[in-house]
């Protein structure tokens, strides 16, 4: 037996040997384009591509320097000719040094071949019709064209002289749309090949917030007698809207204003300017309203509403809350008013605090006759916990038909 298990551990020994492997190493750098003659003042891109001890090949970042005080050149390879005179482009890294020869000239006629492709092609400032198209400068270019489409190829929407500019902007595309765009020099001797293409979409249209009423306001008469008004309001735009703001002006029988009350809805959790707030609504969401009065209900013959709201810069939230389970929407055993509890769970990132919950009931007409709220139990909510709530509304849990929840925090 013991004779077996050291042939084992030997076997072990010799295969664990065999399988340890050492890292390739460079051992030569390749220069592209080997050689140059490049006009004075003009510029040129160099990249550079390392094989290995293991056959293989990638392109590398080597240490980039110029000799002959042609030039310099940048630490992404780009070389820009600043001395009629010949010297190198040099490349180093991990002990290897690799050159190409470079000539600079002010005359024209010593370039006697087509320009190399373009590299670097990105796209900056998109727009709903635009954007800003960039490369590279290629030594010995005159002029550039730009080809574009919605196509991969970049044909179908025709093509663009842009100078000797190493930048464009296209004009007039379609808003929401995907584009391909592609580039090549020219110079008197002839052409490059395009450049790779990139993609782009253009922007969506946003049209400004708009806050309009959804359906009609509820006129209700609350315990003591005192008008009350519930309602829903929804964004019809694309821009998100803050601070969204209902004021109900009443009039008594002779038209003479009574009062004016106003009240924020409640909608959608966004931050402004690092604070947390509920007042908000995005595109196409609906937020809910009370607006709250101290005027005897038969005392208001009529009244009219006004929506405000702002449109100050916002942000999503990095904390996510949301009911854990499902909701139980049971009646309060004493007072028999429609009442809601659960658990809350704090699903983002971050630790929350004043964490509110708002329960909005309707009638079996759909129309809004309660909001009320509650904070959870212990108020904060670190990341990935729960919190109950029970949330107890003022009107009777018959006339409840359905509701939705809505929540406010801090973080």
């Amino acid at each position: 037996m013991w004779r077996y298990l050291c042939v084992f551990l030997l076997l072990f020994v010799i295969t664990g040997c065999q399988q340890a492997q050492t890292p390739a190493s460079l051992i030569q750098i390749t220069i592209n384009p080997s050689s140059k003659t490049v006009l004075l003042g003009s510029s040129e891109a160099f990249s550079a591509t390392g094989t290995y001890s293991d056959n293989s090949s990638q392109a590398i970042t080597p240490e980039w320097s110029v000799s002959g005080e042609v030039g310099t050149i940048s630490l992404a390879g780009i070389f820009t000719s600043t001395k009629s005179a010949i010297g190198k482009v040099i490349a180093s890294k991990d002990g290897i040094t690799a050159y190409s020869n470079v000539t600079v000239t002010s005359d024209a006629t010593q370039i006697n071949s087509a320009p190399s492709s373009p590299t670097g092609l990105s796209t900056a400032s998109i727009t709903t019709s635009s954007v800003l198209i960039s490369w590279n400068p290629v030594s010995d270019a005159t002029k550039y064209i730009l080809s574009y489409g919605v196509d991969s190829s970049a044909t179908n929407c025709g093509t663009i002289d842009a100078s000797s500019n190493i930048s464009k902007t296209l004009m007039s595309l379609n808003s929401n749309t995907t584009y391909y765009v592609k580039v090549m020099a020219v110079n008197s001797i002839g052409t490059s090949s395009y450049s790779s293409p990139v993609s782009f979409k253009t922007m969506t249209p946003t049209t400004p917030a708009n806050i309009a009423l959804k359906g009609s306001i509820n006129k209700r008469q609350d315990s003591f007698g005192w008008a009350d008004f519930y309602g829903e309001v929804e964004n019809m735009g694309s821009q998100n809207a803050s601070f969204v703001e209902i004021t109900i002006t009443m009039k008594d029988s002779a038209g003479n204003v009574i009062d004016t009350d106003s009240s924020y809805v409640v909608g959608t959790v966004l931050t402004i300017s690092g604070s947390e707030t509920n007042t908000c609504l995005k595109a196409n969401d609906t937020g809910a309203f009370h607006v709250s009065t101290t005027k005897n209900y038969s005392d208001i013959a009529s009244y009219t509403y006004d929506i405000d709201w702002e449109t100050y810069d916002t942000a999503t939230p990095k904390a996510s809350l949301d009911i854990n389970g499902t909701v139980n929407a049971t009646y309060n055993d004493y007072l028999g008013y429609k009442e809601y509890l659960g658990e809350i769970k704090n699903n983002g990132s971050t630790n929350t605090t004043f964490n509110e919950i708002y329960f909005v009931s309707k009638d079996n007409l759909g129309k809004v006759i309660d909001i009320s709220s509650s904070y959870v139990t212990g108020t904060d909510i670190n990341a990935g916990d729960t919190k109950s709530f029970d949330v107890t509304t003022s009107v009777s849990s018959t006339d409840v038909s359905s509701y939705y929840y809505k929540f406010d925090w801090s973080e």
